[in-house]
């Protein structure tokens, strides 16, 4: 995910054509080889002998290319059993091998490992940074949209795709392990190159802006962030809405991943029609992923990806299915008295504007349409609900709560609150007592009250 917005000197942009058979043929587009792992010849100096390992890097690239020839692999596993942890242990690595080399080496063996729990499956031979890493899509999230593009192959679009600011190539490699043929295309050379390396399939350097997406099937991945500070509003994504727009208006079919923050209403007017659809993985919100016209199932959806569990037998995790909910954002939800049990839904559900097409699917309802809160006469089993016994309601005192706490063994106490109402972390400590019996508190607003709903978590 790097911003490919226009304008931007030294880069090199292209006009992507489409050859007779409507596949993207790497030879017209590609600067970098495509052999996935670099050659003696690749890492030549300027005057036909070996690059030193103290020279000046006459690009980024080149030092990574370094990195992982042959020769470097002393560097590579020193690196990873710690000796550059201490400083005797780094400096003696800089002599050896050189700064920049040393700087990278790290970086690759960092984003390897945090690669492990995000992008398993390419993590050991990964050619990325941790920016890199941090900025791609989980593997299941990948593997998950791209099933999703692949069935552009019945809508006739064929296989070939576009992968806009691909990053690292995380989406790329789901999309061509579901059979589809990606170009991967990144402005940060770098980006473009690791793509290739971590996909074998053709990359370019280029800016969003030069691309012609006409009849294609294309993926777009924006920057969202300024330095390490995430951003939330689409006018500050690189590329911004017009050319967003602009490609979900020309491509025969676009996928575009936004921030789960992003405004439902103005995504969806990127691209009449379309769907936004919510994505958490096992609770946690990841990303917002706009489908074009023809992808859409409805205009709003929240899909929960689960995490493997461990095989029966001892074969591996399985991969429960994607769950997902549909409908329109925004209707308003059933309103009942508060029940004996409450739940907190998946965040991709409100976020969705889909909390009433869940309580219609569970035959749930709410006490509040703005407390994000569901009640039942009993829990109803749902990967989407985390249930609660509830135990007592007052208004929010907090000498009254710890009272209460107190007169019942009450111990370790989560708070659950929003909108900033208390401080959270704050008030856990204060009211945290000395017995045995843990409980949730939800500190609420109900309209211009603030209440408390003391609960236990069911199991």
């Amino acid at each position: 995910m790097s911003a490919s917005g226009a304008g931007d000197s030294g880069q090199c942009l292209i006009s992507l054509r489409r050859t007779d058979d409507g596949e993207n043929r790497g030879r017209l587009f590609s600067p970098f080889p495509l052999q996935g792992r670099e050659s003696e010849s690749d890492i030549q100096g300027t005057q036909g002998g070996a690059a030193h390992p103290h020279s000046p890097m006459s690009d980024p690239i080149t030092p990574w290319r370094m990195l992982l020839h042959p020769t470097t692999q002393a560097l590579r596993q020193a690196i990873a059993a710690g000796e550059a942890d201490t400083v005797a242990g780094l400096m003696r690595l800089k002599r050896l091998h050189g700064d920049e080399l040393v700087h990278v080496a790290i970086e690759l063996i960092a984003a390897r490992r945090a690669a492990a729990g995000r992008i398993p499956d390419l993590a050991p031979a990964l050619v990325a940074d941790r920016e890199g890493v941090q900025q791609a899509s989980s593997q299941p999230a990948a593997r998950y949209k791209a099933r999703r593009m692949a069935q552009a192959q019945a809508a006739g679009a064929g296989r070939a795709a576009i992968d806009l600011c691909c990053g690292i190539g995380a989406d790329a490699r789901a999309m061509a392990e579901a059979g589809l043929r990606p170009l991967l295309i990144d402005r940060n050379p770098l980006r473009a190159w690791m793509a290739q390396q971590n996909t074998s399939r053709p990359a370019a350097c280029a800016d969003a802006v030069s691309v012609d997406p006409a009849g294609r099937l294309v993926h777009i991945d924006p920057s969202r962030r300024a330095g390490h500070r995430r951003l939330w509003r689409l006018e500050y994504y690189r590329p911004g809405p017009a050319l967003l727009a602009s490609l979900f208006a020309r491509a025969a079919l676009c996928v575009a991943r936004l921030g789960p923050g992003v405004d439902v209403a103005a995504a969806l007017e990127l691209a009449p029609g379309g769907e936004l659809e919510i994505i958490s993985e096992s609770g946690r919100l990841t990303q917002a992923v706009l489908w074009s016209a023809p992808l859409a199932r409805s205009s709003a959806a929240a899909t929960l990806l689960q995490s493997a569990a461990p095989h029966q037998q001892g074969n591996g995790p399985v991969q429960p299915a994607p769950l997902t909910i549909l409908g329109t954002p925004g209707e308003p939800p059933p309103l009942s008295d508060m029940q004996p049990f409450v739940a907190r839904a998946d965040p991709a559900v409100e976020r969705a504007g889909l909390l009433a097409q869940l309580c219609r699917e569970l035959d749930l309802t709410m006490p509040h349409p703005d407390t994000g809160l569901l009640t039942a006469p009993r829990p109803v089993a749902s990967p989407w609900l985390t249930w609660f016994e509830l135990l007592e309601t007052m208004p929010w005192r907090p000498r009254r709560i710890r009272a209460w706490l107190s007169a019942h063994d009450g111990g370790p106490v989560e708070i659950l609150t929003r909108g900033g109402v208390v401080d959270p972390d704050a008030l856990q400590r204060s009211l945290r007592g000395r017995g045995g019996t843990t409980y949730t508190v939800f500190i609420l607003r109900f309209d211009r009250q603030v209440r408390a709903l003391i609960t236990r978590r069911t199991v």
